[in-house]
């Protein structure tokens, strides 16, 4: 296929660039979910940077029409990544689970950090840290498995909506 007819296509059928690489068979739903994930994590990594230009703010860090132009310049770095968040064309109820199952995980590491951060300041005895550590830990564990038998029931599934097996 030319460039001429890719552009022809992209113009003729509006298509964003995720699914026309999907349509040329560059990109799959595998390779999505890591674009997805990658930009996610590029938008975590901005925030963090704006909480951190506010922060610097406050305490007079530098001149503040530098931090006012960082802060311009992390929100549209956050504004593009968005937009390629709403390009990738992921299956809504499989992202939707997955995003509950990394916001679970990380709540559980939030909460074992809180456990282990109250026994240092002997808000806890040991007895109680080591029994809500291990209850924790079994959570995450559950967490993990349930990923894990639904990766695996995945890769099983021959009828998947897209076509395409995971085993493949």
């Amino acid at each position: 296929m030319t460039f001429g007819v890719v552009i022809i296509s992209i113009l003729v059928h509006g298509l964003t660039m995720s699914p026309l690489l999907r349509r040329l068979g560059i990109v799959n739903g595998h390779q999505d979910r890591t674009l997805y994930e990658l930009t996610r994590g590029k938008l975590l990594a901005a925030y963090a940077a704006i909480e951190k230009i506010d922060q610097m703010s406050r305490v007079h860090f530098t001149h503040p029409e530098v931090l006012a132009r960082l802060r311009d310049e992390y929100e549209q770095k956050i504004e593009l990544d968005n937009t390629s968040l709403d390009e990738l064309h992921l299956e809504g109820q499989q992202l939707k689970a997955e995003e509950l199952q990394r916001a679970r995980r990380h709540l559980q590491s939030v909460e074992k950090g809180a456990v282990i951060d109250a026994f240092r300041r002997g808000l806890l005895s040991q007895a109680v840290q080591e029994k809500l550590v291990a209850d924790i830990d079994a959570q995450l564990l559950r967490l993990e498995s349930a990923e894990t038998d639904e990766s695996a029931e995945q890769k099983l599934s021959p009828d998947r909506a897209d076509g395409h097996n995971l085993a493949e």
